[in-house]
């Protein structure tokens, strides 16, 4: 069915323009944070074991002080805190796609429908003639589920215009 394959390859195209966005910026984050690390690696190995052994505890001494800080604070002080916790308010339109609104109330248009039908008369006009079946017989072989999708697709558009 070639009626509906244009459209999928479209909506993948769109898709994956912001995954590739998405991806570049990963890829540049990595490898800043590398180049990064080999920088800090170059400058330490110049460094004698125990001068390291006391940047460490220096780091740790310093790391622990700054968390011992703003713990003695929150619990001394009664003033409200510079970085208090503050509710996110969510947009109701947030958690919609968009799609709601430009999907048609059918599932199946009618237009979708005419074609849909047209195939199907096309395909029984094969079995008139000799070359006609194999042709069919060849589409049939290679879409084996082919005539069941349209008599599903038909038997869905029949249902939808007699719930109306």
């Amino acid at each position: 069915m070639y009626l509906f394959k244009n459209k999928k390859k479209e909506v993948c195209r769109e898709n994956n323009i912001p995954d590739k966005v998405a991806a570049g910026i990963v890829q540049k984050c990595i490898k800043l944070q590398s180049r990064w690390a080999d920088f800090m690696q170059q400058k330490t190995e110049k460094l004698s074991l125990k001068a390291r052994k006391w940047g460490l505890l220096l780091f740790c001494c310093l790391s622990a002080g700054c968390s011992l800080y703003l713990v003695v604070e929150s619990l001394r002080s009664n003033k409200k805190p510079v970085l208090a916790p503050s509710l996110i308010q969510v947009p109701i339109h947030s958690t919609q796609t968009g799609e709601e609104n430009t999907r048609s109330i059918l599932l199946i248009t009618k237009g979708e429908y005419q074609k849909i039908e047209r195939f199907r008369r096309y395909m029984d006009s094969l079995g008139g003639s000799p070359q006609g079946v194999a042709t069919r017989d060849s589409l049939l072989f290679h879409r084996p589920g082919l005539m069941d999708s349209i008599r599903a697709i038909e038997n869905i558009y029949r249902l939808q215009t007699q719930k109306k």
